[in-house]
C-alpha cells in the first residue's frame, strides 16, 4: 500500500528491482509468488542457481528488505550494485539448464 511505504531515494526502484526478479523466477520455474510468500521463503527455495547466483539473489534479498522495511536513510548507491547483480542472476538463469520430465 503506497501509505505504508518508507519515502526516501532509490526505494522505489530498488522494489521494482525485487518485482523483476520475482519475475524472472516465476518464469524460470519457481512459480508466482502469492501474497503469503515472503521474500526469504520464496527466493531461498531458487537452490538451483549457482553459487554466484545465491549470493546476488541473497545480496538482493538484503536490500530489498531495507527498502521496504527499514527506516534508516537508505543508500540510493545500492541501487546501481542492484541492477548489475539482477543483470548477473538474469545470466545465471539463462544459463541454466532444461529441467528433465
Amino acid at each position: 500500500l503506497t501509505y505504508s511505504r518508507i519515502e526516501g531515494d532509490g526505494r522505489e526502484e530498488m522494489l521494482k528491482i525485487r518485482q523483476k526478479i520475482d519475475q524472472m523466477l516465476a518464469k524460470a520455474g519457481l512459480g508466482f509468488k502469492t501474497p503469503a510468500d515472503t521474500i526469504g521463503e520464496r527466493w531461498d527455495s531458487a537452490t538451483w542457481l549457482n553459487e554466484r547466483g545465491i549470493q546476488d539473489l541473497h545480496w538482493l534479498k538484503q536490500a530489498a528488505w531495507a527498502a521496504a522495511y527499514n527506516p534508516a536513510p537508505f543508500d540510493a548507491g545500492l541501487v546501481t550494485e542492484a541492477r548489475t547483480r539482477l543483470e548477473q542472476v538474469k545470466q545465471g538463469l539463462r544459463s541454466r539448464p532444461e529441467p528433465t520430465s
